[in-house]
C-alpha cells in the first residue's frame, strides 16, 4: 500500500527521481511528463535541475482541491526571472492560475498566490528571497472553513491572510499542475493536500527532511 493514500489527504507526492514518467507516490498515480529536466542530487533523494525544464501532470478531478496544503524544496541558482513557479495549477507561463508558488520579481521572494472567484489575487509573500545554492521548504495553507491563508519557509509562518471565496475555476482549474516552470534551480519533493496542514504539522514536515536531520523520515 502506499505511504501516502488518499484517505490521509494526499492527492500528489513526487519524488523526482531519474525515471519516466515521473513517479507519484499517492495511490492515485498522478504521474508526470517531464520536458527538458535533469537529474540532479535532490534533498533526500534525487531532484530535478528545471531552467528551461518542467514537468507536466495532466489535470485531474482530485488536484482541484476544496482546502489545499502544497510544499516542494527548492534549491535557487542564481537570479530568477518573474513568475518562476515551483508547483502551480494553471497557465505554463503567466499569472492565470488557481493557486502557485511562485515569485512575483527578480528578488527571488517565493509566496503563495491564489485566485478568487472575483478574479482578485490573493499574494503571500516572505520578507527575504530564498538563499541561493541552499535547500528551503516553502508550503502553504488554505482553511476554506476560517479562510485562513497562509505562507511557510522552513516551517515558519511567514505571511497569512482571510480570504472565504473559493479558488477560481476558470483561471486554471482545468489546466496541468505544473512542476519547476521557470523556476532556475532544483526541485524535490513536491506534495499536494486536500487538506490544510496545521502550522504544527509544518514545523515537523520540515523538522522531519531538512538537511542533517536525525528525525524518522517517510520511506521513499
Amino acid at each position: 500500500p502506499s505511504v501516502f493514500p488518499e484517505s490521509d489527504g494526499w492527492r500528489g507526492v513526487w519524488h523526482l527521481s531519474a525515471t519516466a514518467p515521473v513517479h507519484d507516490a499517492t495511490n492515485a498515480s498522478r504521474h508526470g511528463i517531464d520536458f527538458r529536466t535533469l537529474d540532479a542530487e535532490g534533498l533526500v533523494g534525487r531532484g530535478r535541475f528545471c531552467d528551461t525544464g518542467w514537468i507536466r501532470v495532466p489535470d485531474q478531478d482530485g488536484l482541484e482541491p476544496h482546502a489545499i496544503t502544497l510544499s516542494a524544496w527548492a534549491r535557487r541558482e542564481g537570479s530568477q526571472v518573474d513568475n518562476a513557479k515551483i508547483l502551480s495549477k494553471g497557465n505554463l507561463a503567466d499569472w492565470h492560475n488557481s493557486w502557485s508558488l511562485q515569485a512575483y520579481d527578480s528578488t527571488a521572494r517565493f509566496g503563495f498566490l491564489a485566485v478568487r472567484t472575483d478574479s482578485v489575487r490573493d499574494t503571500l509573500r516572505p520578507a527575504d528571497p530564498l538563499p541561493e545554492g541552499e535547500w528551503s521548504l516553502v508550503s502553504a495553507s488554505w482553511e476554506p472553513s476560517s479562510g485562513t491563508l497562509r505562507l511557510f519557509v522552513d516551517g515558519a509562518a511567514t505571511d497569512s491572510s482571510t480570504r472565504m471565496e473559493p479558488f477560481e475555476r476558470f483561471a486554471g482549474m482545468d489546466m496541468p499542475l505544473f512542476l519547476g516552470a521557470n523556476f532556475i534551480g532544483t526541485l524535490d519533493e513536491p506534495r499536494v493536500s486536500a487538506v490544510a496542514r496545521s502550522p504544527a504539522w509544518m514545523h515537523l514536515d520540515w523538522m522531519t527532511q531538512k538537511p542533517g536531520s536525525t528525525a524518522l523520515r517517510f520511506l521513499r
